[in-house]
């Protein structure tokens, strides 16, 4: 049985067709470097390209009759055009014509004709979608393979009438079956290619502008994979290790930061990748290019896959060192300005308590040398000593405010566990020859339990003893003073209580501030010049306790001091 002239055909067809997609396959690979050519040159070695290729076509050839072939180099005129545009198309067109004119025969004719029609009918489909960049559909290359074969058909019409109806009778349904598919095939493959090419030029675009854009920042913007190795950071990180961008990737912070500082990087980056939660706004120490210290303001969050697994994290430091350096100079302006606004009140407070003295003093010295009577000598006396004893008392109370402000006054305390029960009872019989003179009922109830806290007890009995003075001079004749010790859980409370005028509420904030006085001429006539309570509060908190205020006009004030309780081993 002899073969079917229609199949054979049909089987030349899909050889030669399948050249053509192996072609553009090499196309394809080729394509990116086109785009590095001139704009100029570009069409030209396109064009030379495609006429190539269809010159590959032509040597294996399908002859229906001497002189007479068909292959798939129309296909591929058309594709020239329609991908490569009007210059391309005609260089292709142009080779593809000299070719078949070389080769002659019957079909010269129809040959040069197809080819020029194909580029044509390329060209259309180009200057109707591709000039525009309206990608090609694949109903557009079926109608184009249509086409092809369509007007192969039509040529054949020139041949000699006998050649013409044999070879309608055996390429027509090959050409209808192959042409179209072919086209549609071979279309569809450059334009996935197109795709593909321009997917990875705009990801690459985006790549470029993103290390472009990480590489300006000043921030040190870098991501890591589940192993805390570095996958991309940018320059200004890279800069401050002293390498480069590609010197860091497939490193860890254990490998490029100092000891000082890596293993709270790495633990950072621990953190965060088995958690799976974001670290923000973190204050980490680093060190800088030139080795000096750097704080920086830090925040990881981790990377995920499309299955929520973290794969690694994105981390962006910002360099705050110049901002916490001036965060530290307006503390340190601001430290400043209040101590000279305190050496301003205290220059204020002092000249004034100083002046009153000295003046009552020069008015005492000066009557003392007008009188001449003994009783009036031995008053304006009296008032002179009264004066000196209040300077004294003065000048005392300032340089020990003044020793307790220096920075090592808590050093030098020699703390030891003691029974407060014992150290107050003799602060209190000191102060009873004043209580009795002004009629004042001065009562001590210790705690039934003993109330151990560690103290110095040199330094500590200043504190009671301001309190007792407080309490004795502004409690009115015929008043009440009550001291008293509590033991608590981790505490011993000290409390004096009295039935004084109390103070305002107004004043309540205020009480423990220096020269605050909430009355002052109460505080002139007993001598008072605000620095008692000061004092006080200050040696409380250096031995770590503290020091409150209860009180009301009219109902009296109590004072209470909160010291940690001795530990078991002390008191044993």
């Amino acid at each position: 049985m002899e073969p079917s002239p229609i199949l054979d055909l049909t089987f030349g067809l899909g050889r030669n067709i399948s050249f053509l997609f192996a072609l553009a396959y090499a196309y394809s690979i080729i394509r990116p470097q086109l785009d590095r050519l001139p704009s100029h040159l570009r069409p030209l070695v396109e064009g030379l390209l495609f006429g190539l290729f269809a010159l590959a076509v032509m040597l294996s050839p399908i002859a229906i009759a001497p002189g007479v072939i068909l292959d798939g180099r129309t296909i591929m005129l058309a594709i020239a055009a329609a991908f490569g545009g009007f210059e391309a198309a005609t260089i292709a067109t142009a080779m593809v014509i000299l070719a078949r004119l070389n080769i002659g025969g019957p079909g010269m004719v129809p040959g040069v004709g197809g080819a020029v029609i194909s580029a044509l009918l390329g060209s259309i489909l180009y200057w109707r979608y591709g000039r525009r960049g309206v990608a090609y559909s694949g109903r557009q290359f079926l109608l184009l393979g249509g086409a092809l074969a369509t007007q192969w058909v039509v040529w054949t019409l020139v041949l000699p009438p006998e050649l013409a109806l044999k070879s309608i009778q055996v390429t027509t349904v090959p050409n209808y079956i192959m042409f179209p598919a072919g086209t549609y095939l071979l279309g569809m493959l450059l334009v996935h290619e197109q795709r593909r090419i321009k997917a990875e030029t705009d990801l690459s675009a985006e790549r470029n502008q993103l290390r472009t854009l990480i590489d300006s920042l000043p921030d040190y913007v870098f991501i890591k994979d589940v192993e805390q190795r570095f996958v991309l950071t940018n320059s200004a990180h890279a800069h401050a290790v002293r390498a480069t961008p590609e010197q860091l990737v497939g490193k860890t912070a254990l490998e490029l930061f100092p000891a000082e500082v890596a293993p709270q990087f790495h633990a950072d980056d621990a953190q965060v990748l088995q958690s799976g939660k974001p670290l923000i706004n973190l204050e980490r120490v680093t060190i800088g290019e030139s080795g000096e210290i750097k704080t920086v303001l830090t925040t990881k969050i981790p990377l995920r896959d499309e299955q929520g697994n973290v794969t690694g994290l994105i981390g962006i430091s910002r360099d705050i060192t110049a901002r916490k350096q001036f965060e530290a100079q307006t503390i340190e302006l601001a430290a400043e300005r209040q101590r000279i606004q305190v050496l301003q009140r205290l220059i204020s407070d002092l000249s004034h308590d100083f002046r009153t003295p000295l003046s009552i003093i020069n008015n005492s010295l000066y009557l003392l040398g007008k009188a001449d009577n003994p009783q009036k000598q031995q008053a304006q006396i009296d008032k002179v000593e009264q004066q000196v004893m209040r300077l004294d008392k003065l000048l005392g109370d300032v340089l020990q405010m003044s020793h307790l402000d220096r920075p090592d006054a808590d050093l030098a305390l020699k703390l030891y566990a003691t029974n407060l029960n014992a150290f107050l009872k003799p602060l209190i019989q000191k102060a009873e020859p004043e209580a009795a003179h002004k009629h004042i009922t001065l009562q001590f109830v210790p705690d039934a339990n003993p109330c151990f806290a560690r103290i110095d007890a040199i330094a500590f009995e200043p504190a009671v003893v301001k309190l007792l003075d407080n309490a004795l001079a502004y409690t009115p004749d015929g008043g009440q003073i009550t001291m008293r010790t509590k033991a608590q859980d981790h505490h011993v409370m000290i409390s004096v209580q009295d039935t004084g005028f109390g103070i305002a509420a107004v004043d309540l904030p205020h009480i423990f501030e220096r020269f605050y006085r909430a009355d002052r001429a109460r505080s002139m006539e007993t001598g008072g010049n605000g620095l008692g309570l000061s004092i006080a509060r200050r040696i409380v908190e250096a031995h770590e306790g503290s020091i409150t205020v209860e009180s009301a006009p009219g109902q009296g004030s109590t004072f209470s001091i909160q010291l940690p309780t001795a530990d078991s081993m002390e008191i044993a």
